[in-house]
């Protein structure tokens, strides 16, 4: 960090509403109203005690082609030692749980971000969620995909596969290592999107699937409508995904071809019985691995969106904004004794659909872990700092 002594350090974990309603500015320059969030101050919002354990990570991507041609300078420093990254133009630094570069590979990104957590806490009955988030090709979906878009392959290629290739194969691998495993451990998947703040099930056999209606019960939240899918190996988790992601909503902007227009939640629901005869009060061990990838956050002028691309630019950067603020929240309410009751800090989840279908997978007895992915260019450096 010696070599720039003047720059502004910023910790993204932490709640600052002043400032991220500013940023939040950033992503849209022609609406201003109608994706404004209450950053009032803050009280509680659920009853259940919430110790958090959120992990935040980023990662920068390799110059493209387009703009190597363009001849783009770089104002983005990875400082991959001290985990911060230093944007130059502006002298801003953030600091983050992990920083990886753009020589960084597959697998270690996995290791430092979602592997460990799955494989240590998952199994155990805690929810694990990874968030893709980052600027329309920024390179969210490699990371959380891979090379081979959103297909599996039987056999994991340690060179391509992005984090939910990996946690699909550490899943069936736990199933077929322990005892019993194929009769004991029972996995299912649903998947949706939220396109201009309605949920939509992409496994639905409707040619047009209604909205999902939204609700609590028992202390969770429900998805009323949503279909599960029983899986017993990853070519079978890979084929719905194949399916899922023919029906997700994309459109062409100036900054990509094929442009996610919606943010879409894949959920592995896992259940694992108890041996039988086993002697002692185990219990049915019941978790959830939810993988979320965030359409990308965006700026009228740059991805030159109007009339429908436009009004889902703003409903994009609403829920990205909610799911900020609810991070933050959550980061500042682990710090406080675990999340006592007397804390006055307020979770709004309800501010977006987004943060609403992810309540229980943020909160609660959960591990999660925000991925943000980034340009090193100086033509993106106004994005590079909102999602930074």
């Amino acid at each position: 960090m010696s070599s720039f002594p003047s720059v502004e350090i910023i910790k993204p974990r932490l709640s600052d509403s002043s400032e991220a309603s500013n940023t939040s500015s950033l992503s849209n320059d022609s609406v201003e109203g109608e994706n404004s969030v209450s950053t009032s101050s803050l009280t509680r919002d659920t009853d259940s005690n919430v110790s958090q354990n959120i992990r935040v990570v980023t990662r920068v991507r390799p110059i493209s082609s387009k703009e190597i041609n363009e001849e783009s300078k770089e104002c983005v420093a990875v400082m991959e030692e001290s985990k911060s990254i230093v944007v130059t133009k502006g002298n801003k630094s953030f600091e983050y749980d992990a920083v990886f570069g753009p020589k960084t590979s597959q697998q270690q990104v996995y290791e430092q971000t979602a592997g460990d957590l799955i494989r240590n806490n998952l199994f155990k009955g805690f929810n694990v969620t990874v968030l893709a988030y980052g600027q329309t090709g920024s390179g969210k979906t490699h990371t959380i995909f891979g090379g081979n878009g959103s297909s599996i392959s039987k056999e994991l290629n340690n060179d391509l596969d992005g984090i939910i290739p990996r946690a699909v194969h550490d899943v069936f691998g736990y199933m077929k290592q322990i005892v019993c495993g194929e009769e004991r451990m029972k996995v299912s998947l649903s998947f949706l999107e939220i396109y201009n703040e309605e949920a939509r099930d992409l496994l639905s056999s409707e040619a047009c699937p209604p909205e999902l209606n939204i609700r609590d019960s028992n202390g969770e939240v429900l998805v009323q409508g949503l279909s599960r899918h029983s899986v017993v190996s990853a070519s079978e988790v890979s084929a719905l995904m194949d399916c899922a992601a023919e029906k997700r909503s994309t459109a062409a902007t100036m900054m990509n071809a094929v442009s996610s227009r919606s943010h879409a939640i894949c959920t592995l629901y896992i259940s694992i019985a108890p041996l039988p005869d086993q002697p002692g009060d185990e219990e049915e061990v019941n978790a959830k691995l939810t993988l979320v990838d965030l359409a990308g956050s965006e700026r009228a002028k740059k991805t030159g969106a109007e009339g429908a691309r436009l009004k889902e630019g703003i409903n994009i950067n609403k829920g990205l904004f909610v799911l900020g603020q609810v991070v933050s929240a959550l980061s500042e309410l682990g710090q406080h004794t675990g999340g006592s009751e007397n804390t006055s800090i307020h979770v709004k989840y309800r501010d977006s659909k987004l943060t609403r279908l992810l309540q229980d997978s943020l909160g609660g007895k959960s591990e999660n872990v925000v991925k943000i992915s980034s340009s090193r260019c100086i033509s993106n450096v106004f994005a590079n700092i909102f999602s930074l």
